[in-house]
Order: structure tokens, then C-alpha cells, then sequence
């Protein structure tokens, strides 16, 4: 697993053709927690009530609205009476410990309510002519389903995320171009057929074989290993 997964995402027509178009599909695929698009938590110890106050100019830039984070609060909280007025959205528990109520609080700053998860950070950067969109964690199953995304070209260096979406013969070709690139920034030429063949023997048993004692290290059986 790679200790920072990363994709490039590259979009499709009109929304690759500016950085305000390809910048608008990024914020709509970053991971937003509640506490992005809040301006205040309010807890009122007497009624024993949390009320979340929205920043509408910030959920206007993230593509979300107050329907679209009550639906999602309702998935993830359980127990709690929610609902929503205007900008404001109440939560209200049974419970009357008031240290659950604290914890109450502080686990809905966290929670997600839009975006792709594990989507932490992204940047619309220009490259090759067109806009496209860099991002620190990969999700590759939801992001090639979009319509704005060009699912053929989109890739992650996550190489199991790979595997499972694409296939094996995908994360082999991934395999080859990861290694070309890192031996070109090194100013390092060697022969594609040599990188093949390393990427065929970690893939031919149809999964995904590091170059490790656990891996393809030991199967005794090749010169390889």
C-alpha cells in the first residue's frame, strides 16, 4: 500500500478547458467534514440540543446543500432527532449525560457530508494542454463513474485499488508505467523489456506479488526470485 496514495483525474470536454471549470469538479469530489461547511456549533445544555450553523458561500463553493447534509446526517447518526431550518440544522439526543453530549459534538465536526471518501486534498493543475485534477488519497471506484471524469486515462498509484477495479492486466501495465516514470526522474535508461518482465512476474499469478520475502522473493522455483 502506498504510504501517500494518490490520483490524477483527468476530466472530460468543457471541464477540462479552464482552471475555474476543472477547480469546480475538484471541490465537488473532495472529502468535505460538516465542520468545512459550518461557521458555529452551538450546544445548549438546558435543552439538550446541538445546533450546527451553515456557511452558505462555503457550501455554494463545495456544490452542497442543507438538504444534501441532513440526508447525509441521518445515514451516519443513529439515535438522534435531526432537522433542519434555513442555514441551521438541530440535533437532538435523548441522552441528558452531558459528556456524551460533548462527544456528540465533536464526532459530527468529523463526519463527512460530501465528496468522494478518502479524498482529502485536491489541486486543478494544468498539464499535456488541458486542466485536470491532482488529489492526496485515491478512491478509484467512485471517481471513474462521474460524468465529468475521462475514466480511460484517470490513474491512482494505488496498484490494489487497481487490481480491483481494472484487473489484473491493468495494475501490470500500471506497474510498468510507475517504474518508467521514477527511472526517469532518476535520469536512469533502462530497457522497457527488463521493466516487463518484473511487472509480468509479480502479476502472473493473477494477483498482485511484491518484490518481497512474501512475495515473488519466495518462490524458489525462478532465477527470478
Amino acid at each position: 500500500e502506498p504510504k501517500i496514495a494518490t490520483m490524477m483525474i483527468y476530466l472530460n470536454g468543457k471541464h477540462n478547458t479552464s482552471f475555474a471549470a476543472a477547480d469546480k469538479i475538484a471541490n465537488k469530489i473532495k472529502q468535505i467534514s460538516l465542520e468545512t461547511v459550518s461557521s458555529e456549533f452551538i450546544l445548549d445544555l438546558v435543552n439538550l440540543k446541538l445546533t450546527v450553523r451553515l456557511n452558505p458561500d462555503l457550501c455554494k463553493k463545495h456544490s452542497i446543500t442543507t438538504k444534501d447534509i441532513l440526508e447525509n446526517l441521518i445515514k451516519q447518526l443513529k439515535g438522534v432527532d435531526i432537522k433542519a431550518s434555513g442555514n441551521n440544522i438541530s440535533i437532538s439526543s435523548s441522552t441528558k449525560d452531558i459528556k456524551k453530549l460533548y462527544k456528540l459534538k465533536e464526532k459530527i465536526r468529523s463526519i463527512y457530508v460530501s465528496g468522494i471518501k478518502n479524498i482529502s486534498h485536491v489541486l486543478a493543475v494544468r498539464r499535456e494542454n488541458e486542466y485536470m485534477i491532482q488529489t492526496y488519497g485515491s478512491n478509484l471506484k467512485d471517481v471513474i463513474v462521474l460524468d465529468e471524469v475521462n475514466e480511460n486515462k484517470t490513474t491512482t498509484n494505488n496498484m490494489y485499488e487497481v487490481l480491483k477495479v481494472l484487473g489484473v492486466e491493468a495494475v501490470r501495465a500500471r506497474i510498468v508505467k510507475e517504474i518508467e516514470m521514477i527511472l526517469d526522474q532518476e535520469g536512469l535508461n533502462v530497457d522497457i523489456r527488463h521493466i516487463m518482465l518484473v511487472a509480468d512476474t509479480m502479476c502472473k499469478s493473477g494477483e498482485l506479488k511484491g518484490i518481497t520475502r512474501h512475495g515473488i522473493t519466495s518462490e524458489k522455483k525462478s532465477v527470478l526470485a
